[in-house]
């Protein structure tokens, strides 16, 4: 029940602030259209089995400030790699364990391994994420930057 309430909430509150209007007619379409994405979700079986992201938004602002910071300082690299030429690439492929139990943490990590440049998620299963780098020390950064614990603490 509590997950029925925050979709509810979510998409009222994307719906009205991407609609703009605000008329009578306009509002009972909203209210229209919420309700049947509701008996979509529900008839899907998609609510009150996976949290939807509302518990995250105290959290998520600091681990985007992170991300951003993290995502320049590897456009940083990239740009070095390239301007230093091909001799200077040592592309690496790695498995690497994570402790993740829900999918959503498992896309987030996923997502924000191949935002970074230079790296790429390959496959993510429940114990596993497997990386592309265009050089091995992006691998160890990876490691030593725990973009892994990152996410597990936003998701907990």
């Amino acid at each position: 029940m509590r997950y029925t309430l925050s979709l509810l909430l979510c998409l009222t509150l994307i719906w009205l602030l991407n609609s703009g209007h605000y008329t009578s007619f306009i509002l009972a379409l909203g209210v229209a259209s919420i309700a049947l994405v509701m008996w979509l979700a529900h008839r899907m079986e998609l609510v009150d089995e996976e949290p939807y992201p509302l518990h995250l938004a105290r959290r998520l602002p600091r681990y985007f400030c992170w991300l951003i910071k993290e995502l320049l300082l590897s456009n940083w690299q990239v740009i070095k790699l390239v301007i230093q030429g091909p001799k200077k690439l040592a592309p690496a492929v790695a498995v690497l364990e994570h402790p993740l139990e829900d999918d959503a943490s498992r896309v987030m990590l996923a997502n924000s391994v191949t935002l970074t440049p230079g790296t790429l998620t390959l496959d993510i299963d429940e114990t596993t994420i497997t990386v592309h780098a265009l050089h091995h020390d992006d691998i160890a950064a990876l490691q030593e930057v725990s973009v892994i614990q990152r996410v597990k603490e936003l998701s907990q």
